[in-house]
């Protein structure tokens, strides 16, 4: 390895550390909070990350923007109102449209700027500074399951609920990224390093969330439970969230906003 490559590979390492013991250090405090964890995690990361090598920030602003907001939102909301997964407390005095939590909304920022720097610095050579013409396959889109999903909140929100939600939508999360990579089959070796470099990271994520109830999972359509050290949670996670999540974003971002290279 060479000297620069495990220089970041440490400094990452640490950072990890630190940000995933921060929960221990403010347990009980007004600062116990899943968003605020979620932005301690991510920045210092993507800040060194950005000083270490130089990066496109309008195209991972945008990508950060439309995924970890637009589409965020949708599946957080989903997955409130199905009970697949919710984040049970919030410091603020309302939740959107009756379910989300502001915390959970916000919390797909970081934790997708996370993956996104982390694609770029490693996996990815930006050939291209233009952001693609694609992204509005991506926003108009996403602007329109949202009314839609507005409506039926107010209209018939009996609609809104289907069981095994998490499979379900879990599988319609990465067929882009199938689809991908069926397309340009070449794309399948960055995507899968970038997976496999980020499962133990998404991991201990999933460890400290679920230690500190940050998020939990009061469903019942699951394909099983994984139990790890007294920790419960769904197996989807390990598959949608801990494996392909960091994959499936970075392949949405190079069919919206980079090159598809």
């Amino acid at each position: 390895m060479k000297k620069p490559l495990l220089i970041d590979v440490l400094v990452f390492t640490a950072l990890i550390i630190l940000g995933c013991a921060y929960p221990w250090f403010v347990k009980g405090t007004v600062w116990d909070n899943s968003m605020l964890w979620s932005f301690i995690v991510a920045v210092p990361i993507a800040v060194y990350f950005g000083l270490r090598k130089r990066k496109n920030w309008k195209k991972i602003f945008i990508g950060t923007f439309v995924f970890g907001i637009l589409f965020g939102a949708v599946l957080e909301f989903l997955a409130h109102v199905t009970g697949i997964w919710q984040v049970p407390t919030t410091i603020f005095p309302f939740r959107i449209l009756g379910a989300s939590t502001f915390e959970a909304f916000i919390g797909y920022i970081p934790m997708t700027l996370f993956v996104l720097v982390f694609y770029e610095h490693f996996f990815d050579k930006d050939a291209t500074h233009k952001i693609s013409p694609h992204i509005w396959y991506a926003i108009i889109p996403s602007l329109i399951v949202w009314a839609v999903i507005i409506a039926l909140h107010f209209i018939s929100p009996s609609k809104l609920i289907f069981s095994y939600a998490y499979i379900k939508m879990g599988i319609a999360a990465i067929i882009l990224t199938i689809i991908q990579i069926a397309r340009s089959p070449k794309l399948f070796s960055k995507y899968a390093k970038l997976a496999v470099s980020l499962f133990f990271v998404f991991f201990v994520f999933e460890f400290v969330g679920v230690t500190f109830n940050y998020w939990i999972f009061p469903g019942h359509d699951y394909l099983g439970m994984v139990n790890v050290f007294g920790r419960t949670f769904p197996l989807e996670e390990i598959i949608f969230w801990m494996f392909f999540y960091p994959a499936t974003i970075a392949a949405y971002y190079e069919e919206f906003v980079d090159d598809k290279k």
